[in-house]
C-alpha cells in the first residue's frame, strides 16, 4: 500500500490540483482551436475536446481540415498521457488518505480470523453405517 504522512498527503494533494488545473488549461485550448479551425459552436468543441482527451472517441464530429487534424494528433498524445498521470495520482491520493482505516480493518479481519483458527474444532459427526442384506 502507498505509505504517506500529512506532507505527503499535501504534496498529492497539490499535484491534484496542479494536474486539474492543466487538464482544464487543455479543454480550453482545444476548444478554442476547435472552435475558430472547424466552425463548431463553442459546446460542440468542448464536447470533441473532452471526448478525445478522455479516449472515447465517439464519431459523430471529427476534424476535417489539415490544421486541425494535425492539432490532434499531438493535443491527443499529450492530453491522454496527462489524464492517465491524473487518474494515477487521484488513486495514489484517496489510497493514502484512508490508508490507515483500511489498514485497521484489514488488521481486524486478520485477527477475527486467526482467533476463529484457534478455537477447537467439534468433533466429526459420527455416521452409522449399515450394510445392504445378502439376497438369497
Amino acid at each position: 500500500m502507498y505509505n504517506a504522512n500529512k506532507e505527503d498527503r499535501r504534496d498529492l494533494l497539490e499535484r491534484l490540483r496542479l494536474i486539474f488545473a492543466v487538464i482544464a488549461g487543455l479543454l480550453f485550448v482545444g476548444t478554442v482551436v476547435y472552435h475558430f479551425s472547424e466552425g463548431w459552436s463553442w459546446i460542440q468543441s468542448l464536447y470533441f475536446s473532452t471526448i478525445s482527451l478522455t479516449s472515447r472517441g465517439y464519431t459523430n464530429l471529427y476534424p476535417s481540415h489539415w490544421f486541425s487534424v494535425l492539432f490532434s494528433v499531438f493535443y491527443l498524445l499529450i492530453g491522454v498521457g496527462i489524464v492517465i498521470y491524473a487518474l494515477s495520482t487521484l488513486v495514489a491520493f484517496f489510497t493514502a488518505y484512508y490508508q490507515k482505516g483500511l489498514q485497521q480493518r484489514f488488521n481486524n479481519f486478520i485477527e477475527t480470523w486467526k482467533e476463529k483458527k484457534k478455537k477447537p474444532e467439534k468433533e466429526p459427526d459420527r455416521w452409522i453405517v449399515i450394510k445392504p442384506r445378502d439376497r438369497v
